[in-house]
């Protein structure tokens, strides 16, 4: 088909006009709920009511065309628009049908088939519904068909008992490999005897979304293959690279307009909204801008890549004996591994030559002991602490959180200070003369948990910046403690002028 009004999708499979399909009367149904009948849900639901046919030479005519359906879009994209009119024109066609929806836990699939009950009840057809209600036992029940609809848990009990004639499964990137294949275990079995279908949706996950990528993989290779039958996918997403770049890489705006270019709902103007999501993501407490770019361009959030951060040679120069002086202002850098493997604590200080002065002092197992070790340091007062420097995202809030409990001074670093902070630390660590010879401006005492981050760490792409990451088993919380310390070195909050007693003239 021509697309018209929003991108055509990336991935889609193929409308087969040798078949009849139920896509006009789900896109009816829609109608009589007062929804608009939008281009990229009506081709989807044209596609996913096709019934086989004699002419198009298929094996069981008046079956569904395809058992499975994988469909991943961004957010904003009209999901939840477009299960509702097919669920309820599914019960309504189908006697003493089987329905069920499951979603990342048995809590959440409660919730979405919650909010689409509460749809179905308050529409048209609420009156030949019958809804029960109680604690493990929610259920629709349409009296003319018999049909009922219920919420299930993700696991191997999702399609066992009755065999489904519709299971609903959201946001599957969150389910694992072994969850995914227990799933499906359930219901494919059930689809040799009866005329069912399993309708996936979810947005991109992470590379630790096993199952989700795999569904995605065996459905775009299923739409390049040009298949019709059995198995149908749809996915609208922004590329991988753009004019030879990585997405993560690109500047916001070019960023922002390549979303825009691929978002299905391209026809309403989402531009601010995006901006000030992006902005918001990027900020202080933000989740991100690889976050950012799952959720609205539907990208799965790269691997983290295992090249060299900064040049092994680069961090031995930097070595030195020097140990910062007593009485100086000193800023302290804290992180946590998000595995809980471990934490370190670091500081800093800039010295009137421009010389920064770093240490690791001290990388131990666990995370527990963190903000107690902190607050240990600055109560002996052996220098003049600054505000302690935390990376205001994941795990690391909570130490954040704990010694601001304690009265202690924080400063969150949000995603664009965090990113520049390790730009700034890198080009002073790697900063050389005129004839080139390494002269670093930021120096540290040897460390060897330092060494083995550096060594064994990758990076990833945060604020078009890249930015050291853990590998497996190479936990490198002692790298950003230390340039979070350095960061806080260079950026001492000004002293409150104080001001004389008050006086009436």
């Amino acid at each position: 088909m021509m697309w018209e009004e929003v991108p055509a999708p990336r991935f889609a499979t193929k409308r087969n006009p040798l078949r009849k399909t139920y896509g006009p009367e789900i896109g009816k149904v829609a109608e009589l709920l007062g929804l608009t009948r939008l281009e990229h849900q009506q081709y989807i639901w044209d596609v996913l009511g096709e019934v086989q046919s004699e002419e198009a030479g298929d094996p069981n005519p008046g079956w569904w065309a395809y058992r499975t359906a994988t469909i991943t879009m961004p957010r904003r994209s009209g999901k939840t628009t477009l299960l509702q009119p097919m669920t309820m024109h599914r019960a309504e066609i189908t006697q003493n049908g089987r329905l069920v929806m499951t979603a990342q836990t048995r809590i959440a699939a409660v919730k979405r088939w919650g909010d689409l009950a509460d749809v179905i009840m308050s529409s048209y057809v609420g009156s030949r519904v019958k809804r029960k209600s109680s604690v493990g036992g929610e259920r629709l029940t349409w009296i003319r068909s018999g049909s009922t609809f219920e919420p299930q848990p993700p696991n191997a009990t999702a399609g066992h008992g009755d065999e489904p004639d519709l299971a609903l499964a959201t946001e599957i990137w969150s389910w694992s490999a072994l969850q995914g294949a227990e799933i499906e275990q359930a219901i494919f079995p059930t689809f040799l005897t009866n005329n069912g279908q399993f309708i996936r949706e979810s947005t991109a996950g992470t590379n630790d979304s096993a199952y989700y990528n795999n569904v995605r993989a065996q459905g775009r290779a299923a739409v390049l293959a040009d298949s019709q039958l059995g198995e149908a996918y749809f996915e609208w997403s922004v590329p991988e690279t753009h004019k030879g770049k990585p997405v993560e890489s690109l500047t916001d705006k070019t960023l922002i307009d390549l979303v825009i270019s691929h978002h299905p709902r391209s026809d309403i103007d989402m531009r601010t909204f995006l901006e000030e999501e992006l902005t918001r993501a990027q900020g202080p407490g933000g989740s991100g801008r690889a976050d950012w770019l799952r959720a609205y361009g539907n990208h799965t959030q790269p691997m983290v890549n295992i090249d060299p951060i900064i040049p092994l040679e680069s961090l031995l120069h930097a070595e030195t004996d020097e140990l910062i002086p007593e009485g100086v202002p000193v800023s302290i850098g804290v992180d946590v591994d998000p595995l809980g493997r471990e934490a370190s604590v670091s500081v800093a200080y800039r010295t009137d030559s421009g010389t920064c002065l770093s240490e690791v002092v001290r990388t131990g197992p666990g995370t527990l002991w963190l903000p107690g070790f902190v607050a240990g340091m600055i109560e002996r007062g052996t220098a003049e602490f600054l505000p302690v420097q935390v990376n205001d995202t994941g795990v690391t809030r909570d130490v954040a959180d704990a010694l601001d409990a304690a009265g202690f001074q924080v400063a969150r670093v949000g995603t664009k200070d965090f990113a520049a902070a390790w730009n700034r630390w890198q080009t002073q660590i790697m900063h050389k003369d005129e004839e080139g010879t390494p002269t670093p401006l930021v120096r540290h005492i040897e460390s060897r948990p330092l060494l083995e981050a550096v060594e064994k760490g990758g990076w990833r792409v945060v604020a078009q910046t890249r930015v050291p990451a853990a590998v497996d088993d190479a936990p490198i919380s002692s790298l950003v403690s230390l340039f979070l310390a350095v960061w806080g070195a260079d950026h001492i909050p000004e002293k409150e002028e104080e001001l004389g007693a008050f006086q009436i003239f």
